[in-house]
């Protein structure tokens, strides 16, 4: 097996770290924000890469589903842990792995670009909203809808 030398892990460490601090910033005072403000965290929100709570499927793994060079068109290896409401499921996302874990929510994650989540959320009618840092003082929902039409 392969070792990474301590300097190879901090580099790539580094290089995969998630900084919101100036996305979670703005959401603290989202509803006192000027228009420019609100705006400012709508083009950062675009660009950001978020923590998505989900759920193993390990059965995904498991070397009796898997052939070599077969696409597998079942599930990708994972389930969202979903939020319900009186609205529908919403897609629970957290600016930061610390805002998670402060609002008690321990479950594994998924790092994503809103983008790649835009297009997997274009492909399900599954969800009516998604929720940014639930559970929090400052958290934030946007429908289905607009957060498309960003």
């Amino acid at each position: 097996m392969m070792k990474i030398d301590d300097e190879t892990l901090d580099k790539l460490k580094k290089e995969n770290e998630v900084d919101n601090s100036r996305l979670e910033e703005l959401l603290n005072q989202f509803f006192d924000l000027p228009a420019e403000g609100k705006n400012e965290f709508i083009e950062l929100f675009k660009q950001s890469r978020l923590f998505m709570p989900i759920e193993m499927n390990m059965e995904a793994f498991d070397p009796e589903n898997l052939e070599v060079g077969k696409v597998s068109q079942g599930p990708l290896g994972f389930d969202i842990k979903y939020l319900e409401n009186e609205n529908g499921k919403s897609v629970p996302l957290f600016t930061s792995d610390k805002v998670m874990e402060d609002a008690g929510v321990r479950v594994s994650t998924y790092v994503l670009y809103m983008s790649d989540l835009a297009e997997m959320m274009k492909q399900t009618d599954r969800y009516a909203s998604i929720a940014i840092n639930p559970f929090t003082e400052h958290g934030l929902d946007i429908t289905m809808e607009t957060f498309l039409g960003l």
